[in-house]
């Protein structure tokens, strides 16, 4: 990495799988690809509600407390506190924040201090996204993000993808939870 250490960290904290399942089927798996442990007292998951800016609404942030970590190589999970039993039992965490109440057209992004460090979708925009050459990809799937990224980005774009070879993540049927907590 070429720049700080600490920055190196940060960035391989990123978002590897996200839920867009049926009913209120929502989750974001966050992954710790670092060499080290890394706290998580200066994140945040961030929802771009409706069209809005990253953090337009205190309503759609998520802060992590200051005791959660991720250690090296690490996976934790958040679930919409009204999801499925079956979803649920994957999670780490299950919020009633609104982050996680997403529905396919609202951009999410993990951010260190005021920094994106991941995101799926964007700010400002509200369209339900094509990945990896799937139309309205981020609505009613699971998207995975493939074991060969090893570090988020801040460009949805080239994340996302035109194509299934291009793409950063696989697009997955609809409540498909199988590989959520494992990378």
């Amino acid at each position: 990495c070429s720049i700080s250490t600490s920055q190196c960290i940060a960035n391989a904290v990123f978002i590897t799988e996200y839920v867009e399942g049926s009913s209120e089927n929502k989750a974001i798996e966050i992954y710790n690809g670092s060499k080290s442990s890394v706290n998580l007292g200066n994140f945040t998951i961030q929802q771009a509600n409706n069209g809005k800016d990253w953090g337009s609404d205190a309503n759609f942030i998520y802060s992590f407390t200051a005791s959660t970590a991720i250690p090296s190589g690490g996976i934790f999970v958040f679930c919409n506190v009204a999801s499925d039993t079956e979803l649920v039992a994957k999670c780490d965490q299950t919020p009633t924040s609104s982050v996680f109440k997403f529905n396919g057209d609202d951009g999410i992004a993990l951010f260190n201090g005021t920094s994106v460090v991941d995101q799926i979708g964007n700010a400002m925009e509200q369209t339900n996204w094509s990945v990896a050459g799937v139309s309205s990809a981020t609505k009613d799937h699971t998207l995975r993000r493939k074991t060969s990224v090893i570090q988020g980005t801040t460009d949805w774009a080239v994340s996302a993808g035109t194509t299934a070879e291009n793409s950063q993540w696989e697009v997955l049927a609809q409540d498909t939870f199988d590989g959520l907590g494992q990378r």
